[in-house]
C-alpha cells in the first residue's frame, strides 16, 4: 500500500512539471512570435469630406386623393393599383342613368322655350293656342305620374326598408339564439361566426336600403319639378297668347329661354361630375371602391401619387444646419437597396424648426437626381449624406485602424516596428466611414496594423500581492 501511494505521488508530481513546462512554453513562443497582424496599411495624406448624415423618408412630389363631388352608385372603376395615368383620363364613374335623364329634360326645356319666344313674336292663331292648351295639360299629367312615381317609391322604399329592417332583428335574434345554446352546452362563441357574419350583413343592408331608396324618391321629385316647370311655361304661354304678346312677356320669354339654357349647362356638368378624372400625371397608388358600391360626394376613392419627382426629407440638427446651403450635393441610400448609391441634391432648407427629444432640428428636402437606378417608393427609409467641405492633405489612416480604449476614453491604433507592432495612443480629428484624421502620434512614414487584440487562458495567472 506505501509503495501505491509512492507511485501516486511520482506520477502528480510528473503531471504538474510537464503543466509548467508547457505554460513556459506557450508564454516564450507568443512573446518570440507576437501578436497576430490581420492586415496594414500606411499613413497617407488624404482630403476628407466633411459630411453631415440624416436619416428620413422618400415622398414623391404629391400626393391626391379623388373623390367624387356627388354622391351614387359606382358604375365603373378604369384602373387598378399600378396604373399609369395622365392629367384628365378617367378613373371612375356613377350611375348616369338619372343625369342623362336630366340633360334630356333641360335640353327639351330649352326647345319648349324657344318655341315660346318665337311663337310670342307672331299673331297668335288657333292652333298656337290648342297647343299651348295641349302642353299645360301634358304637363299635369307629367306631374301627376312624377307624384305617383313618388308615392310609389316612398311605398317601396318603406317595404324595402321594413323588409331589411326585420331580416336585420331576425339575424340579430337569430345570433342571439345560437349564443344562448352555445353558452348552454358551454361550446365558444367562435361557433357562432356564421350567425354573426349574417346579423352583419344585414345590418349593413339596412344602410344601403336606405340609400337606394332616397335615390329613387330623389330622382321622382327632380321629375315632378321638371314636370311643374314645363307647366308653369306651358300656363303663361298659353295667356300671353290669349292675350296677345307685349313687350314684358317677350322680354319674360327671353329670360326663360336663358334660364332653360343654364338648366342644360348645369345637366351637362352634373353628368360631367358622375366621371372622376386624374387631377395630374401619376401613378395609381390605391383603389379602395368596386362596381356596385355607394358612395358619398367628398369620400377619398383612389389615390394618385405624382411621382414626377423624388425627395427624401430629413431633419438636421440646428448645430449643423449652419454648413448646409441649397444645391449642395447628397449621397443618398435606402435601407431597401443598400449597396447602391444615388445623387440627390439640398432642394430646401426651412426657416422653422421641430423639436425632437428636446433638440431643434430643421427639416431638410433632399432631392433625389438618380432615381431610376432602383425602384423607389413613397415612405422607404433613406439615410443622407450631405458634402458640406471637406478637410485637405491631412495625415489619414483607415477607420480599422483607430480603436477606442474603453476604460479612458482614448483611441489608440499599432504601429508596426520591425517584426513586431506597439500600441500607440492617437488624437483624431475628422473621420469617415473610410478614413480618419490623425493629428497627433503618427508621422507619414508609419505602418499601421490591424492586431487580433485577445487573451489566453495561460494569461490569467492569479495576481500576487505583498
Amino acid at each position: 500500500m506505501k509503495r501505491k501511494r509512492v507511485l501516486l505521488g511520482l506520477l502528480a508530481a510528473t503531471v504538474v512539471v510537464a503543466a509548467g513546462g508547457a505554460w513556459f512554453w506557450y508564454r516564450e513562443r507568443s512573446r518570440s512570435v507576437g501578436p497576430e497582424i490581420l492586415r496594414t496599411a500606411a499613413v497617407t495624406i488624404e482630403t476628407i469630406p466633411l459630411t453631415i448624415v440624416s436619416s428620413g423618408n422618400v415622398s414623391v412630389q404629391r400626393q391626391f386623393t379623388a373623390a367624387f363631388s356627388t354622391s351614387g352608385t359606382v358604375e365603373s372603376v378604369d384602373v387598378e393599383t399600378g396604373d399609369r395615368v395622365g392629367r384628365g383620363d378617367r378613373l371612375a364613374s356613377l350611375d348616369r342613368d338619372a343625369a342623362e335623364d336630366a340633360l334630356r329634360q333641360a335640353e327639351i326645356a330649352v326647345t319648349q322655350a324657344e318655341l315660346n319666344l318665337e311663337r310670342a313674336q307672331k299673331p297668335a292663331d288657333e292652333g298656337q293656342i290648342r297647343l299651348a292648351e295641349l302642353s299645360a295639360q301634358e304637363s299635369i299629367a307629367a306631374m301627376a305620374a312624377a307624384k305617383a312615381s313618388e308615392e310609389a317609391a316612398r311605398t317601396q322604399a318603406a317595404l324595402d326598408q321594413g323588409r331589411a329592417q326585420d331580416f336585420a332583428e331576425q339575424a340579430t335574434d337569430a345570433e342571439a339564439g345560437v349564443l344562448d345554446t352555445l353558452e348552454r352546452f358551454g361550446l365558444p362563441e367562435a361557433y357562432a361566426a356564421g350567425a354573426t357574419a349574417a346579423r352583419m350583413e344585414a345590418e349593413g343592408n339596412v344602410g344601403i336600403t336606405q340609400l337606394r331608396s332616397e335615390q329613387a324618391i330623389q330622382r321622382a321629385q327632380s321629375t315632378w319639378q321638371s314636370a311643374y316647370e314645363r307647366y308653369q311655361q306651358a300656363s303663361r304661354t298659353l295667356s300671353s297668347l290669349q292675350e296677345g304678346p307685349d313687350a314684358d312677356q317677350i322680354r319674360s320669354l327671353e329670360l326663360a329661354l336663358d334660364l332653360a339654357r343654364i338648366g342644360v349647362d348645369q345637366a351637362e356638368a352634373n353628368l360631367a361630375a358622375l366621371d372622376l378624372e386624374s387631377p395630374v400625371d401619376g401613378t395609381v397608388a390605391a383603389v379602395t371602391v368596386q362596381v356596385g358600391d355607394a358612395v358619398m360626394a367628398g369620400r377619398p376613392v383612389i389615390t394618385i401619387l405624382d411621382d414626377s419627382a423624388f425627395f427624401v426629407d430629413v431633419a438636421v440638427d440646428e448645430i449643423d444646419i449652419g454648413g448646409i446651403a441649397e444645391g449642395q450635393a447628397v449621397e443618398i441610400s435606402l435601407d431597401a437597396y443598400p449597396d447602391v448609391a444615388l445623387e440627390g441634391v439640398v432642394e430646401t432648407i426651412s426657416l422653422l424648426a421641430g423639436n425632437t427629444s428636446g433638440i431643434n432640428v430643421y427639416p431638410v428636402r433632399v432631392r433625389l437626381l438618380t432615381p431610376d437606378l432602383v425602384a423607389v417608393r413613397d415612405g422607404m427609409t433613406a439615410n443622407a449624406t450631405i458634402v458640406t467641405g471637406e478637410t485637405a492633405s491631412v495625415l489619414a489612416v483607415p477607420t480599422w485602424a483607430v480603436r477606442t480604449d474603453a476604460s479612458s476614453g482614448t483611441y489608440y491604433t499599432y504601429r508596426v516596428a520591425g517584426e513586431t507592432v506597439e500600441r500607440v495612443e492617437v488624437s483624431v480629428g475628422t473621420s469617415t466611414e473610410t478614413w480618419v484624421e490623425i493629428v497627433a502620434g503618427l508621422d507619414e512614414t508609419a505602418t499601421v496594423a490591424l492586431v487580433a487584440e485577445g487573451r489566453s487562458l495561460f494569461d490569467f495567472r492569479p495576481s500576487q500581492t505583498p
